[in-house]
């Protein structure tokens, strides 16, 4: 037996979404979950990919409680969200998802998976080319990329052709003949000729019809269950950074605001050097201070409003290093920028050509401690409403610390004592703050 579940309830929101369900799954086995909209087929998914917690009852997988962190190993599950970049390729998606799994990326592999659904010929278009159809199959492709004893599938008829349905049944029996099990929450359940079928009726399980599926001697492929943590970072960095790339009007907003706000200050403060010059550190701090602010609210928005946060819930991926592999990539595309440009700030606020390189020592440190502090702030607030506001009252007072060790360290007051200060922050932020975010944004679940 694969999968048992024994009078399971799931509550949301203080309501009972899910009560008293239960259910067996052998190797080799479809079962359908059916129901009327708001009966909880999809809670009763997302709980065994372990997005929800059971409130009572248990849940066996070969004997064993079936936690979190074995629904990642041994199932994959593809809810009704698209978690594809638009901006990029069908092959660069897949790409990021197989490192998120568990696999080495590998180009063949991709173009494999893609053909099962008849869309290889569609592997370097960009997914915003595509149609809802096509980006169904594609997203259906990550079933092939690494092989799951057990598939959770929400509504997966949605947006399919003919074609595609009957592409679906057969990749579903020939992953069952493999000793495989799959989990479809669906509203036509005869559709995928299941082995059996879980109705449920308002939250409440109803019967279960019987049907009868060919039996197979083939074993299926051991899952792959953990994966370094240096493969999620370069993944995600990677995948954001041909964001940003293909972004350039986003990427140049932050430099683009330090810049202007450079030369606001003059305009308002009057052009003369004795004027600017002694407080030139603070503000080319408070520059970079807005210019960092600004991309924050988005470093996960993105990834949580198309799916691909939660996604990556029900991967064996490590979550921190997929904030740090963020926070990486969110530094080089908007921090790394503004310290390029901030010796060509300084110039411009009157200081010695000398003193530019110790600008950009300053500044350097600075955006490092900006994006991470501000990183965890954001997946903290990620789910809140206004939560652009609540980021930067937040984010606001600890960052005046740095806007001060950064002001000084940029006018030499109290020597290499403030940078000095800045690098020790750093060190204890660089494995600290990943961990942070990681942990906030686990408040997503349920």
């Amino acid at each position: 037996m694969i999968l048992n579940a024994s009078t399971i309830e799931c509550r949301r929101g203080g309501k009972t979404v899910l009560p008293n369900v239960s259910f067996a799954l052998n190797s080799g086995q479809i079962m359908a979950v059916t129901g009327t909209n708001g009966s909880g087929k999809s809670t009763l998914l997302r709980t065994l990919a372990g997005l929800n917690r059971v409130t009572s009852g248990q849940i066996l997988l070969k004997g064993k409680e079936f936690g979190s962190d074995q629904s990642r190993d041994h199932a994959i599950w593809i809810g009704s969200d698209t978690p594809l970049k638009p901006g990029l390729t069908v092959a660069e998606n897949l790409t990021f998802w197989m490192a998120m799994q568990g696999s080495t990326p590998h180009h063949d592999v991709i173009l494999k998976a893609l053909h099962r659904f008849e869309i290889a010929h569609l592997a370097e278009r960009l997914v915003q080319t595509l149609s809802s159809g096509q980006k169904r199959r594609a997203l259906m492709a990550r079933l092939f990329l690494t092989p799951r004893d057990l598939w959770l599938l929400d509504e997966p008829e949605s947006a399919l052709d003919a074609q595609g349905r009957h592409e679906l049944m057969a990749a579903l029996h020939e992953h069952c003949g493999d000793r495989g099990s799959a989990i479809i929450a669906t509203h036509q359940g005869d559709l995928w000729q299941p082995t059996f079928t879980l109705a449920l009726q308002n939250g409440e399980q109803a019967s279960s019809g019987f049907y009868r599926m060919p039996p197979s001697d083939t074993l299926q492929p051991k899952p792959v269950s953990r994966i370094g943590a240096a493969a999620v970072i370069l993944a995600t960095m990677m995948r954001d950074l041909r964001l940003v790339r293909r972004g350039r009007a986003d990427c140049l907003q932050p430099v683009l605001l330090f810049i202007l706000m450079i030369l606001l200050f003059p305009l308002s403060l009057g052009p003369d050097a004795q004027t600017l010059t002694p407080i030139s550190g603070g503000l080319i701090m408070v520059a970079a201070f807005f210019a960092a602010l600004l991309p924050l609210e988005r470093i996960f928005a993105d990834d949580a409003g198309d799916g691909t946060l939660e996604t990556l819930l029900t991967t064996p991926a490590p979550l921190p290093a997929y904030t740090a592999g963020k926070m990486l990539a969110h530094w080089l595309g908007g921090g790394l920028p503004v310290v390029l440009v901030a010796p060509l700030a300084a110039l411009m606020l009157g200081m010695p050509v000398e003193q530019c390189a110790g600008v950009a020592a300053a500044i350097l440190p600075a955006t490092l401690l900006f994006t991470m502090i501000g990183a965890a702030i954001s997946a903290l607030v990620l789910s809140a409403k206004r939560g652009a506001v609540l980021l930067a009252l937040l984010t606001a007072p600890l960052y005046i610390p740095i806007l001060i060790f950064g002001a000084a360290a940029i006018g030499g007051a109290g020597g290499t004592m403030p940078l000095l200060l800045l690098w020790a922050l750093c060190a204890a932020l660089v494995p600290a703050s990943p961990l942070l975010a990681a942990g906030c944004l686990t408040l997503m679940k349920d």
